[in-house]
């Protein structure tokens, strides 16, 4: 491998690990919602339910988008190992 390609690879290792880091940063935070909607059910605070689901809903959608920026992160350092 040349310098190039190993500095291409290690940019790309690094760039893989930082999104993977936002992956269980947004995993834990939506357990958490998840968590506080229960009790909050329990609790019968509708308005706070809807609330939380709302927010559930918006740390769904970016999880998602940055789980498929990890997955071409992925493919990246796999194409440049």
């Amino acid at each position: 491998m040349t310098k190039p390609d190993s500095a291409a690879r290690e940019q790309a290792e690094m760039s893989l690990r930082r999104i993977s880091g936002q992956v269980t940063v947004l995993e834990n935070f939506e357990r958490r919602l998840n968590r506080q909607i229960h009790e909050a059910q329990e609790a019968g605070r509708d308005d706070y339910v809807r609330e939380l689901l709302q927010r559930r809903i918006s740390v769904r959608s970016q999880l998602q988008d940055v789980q498929r920026r990890q997955q071409h992160a992925r493919e990246a350092v796999g194409r440049l190992g």
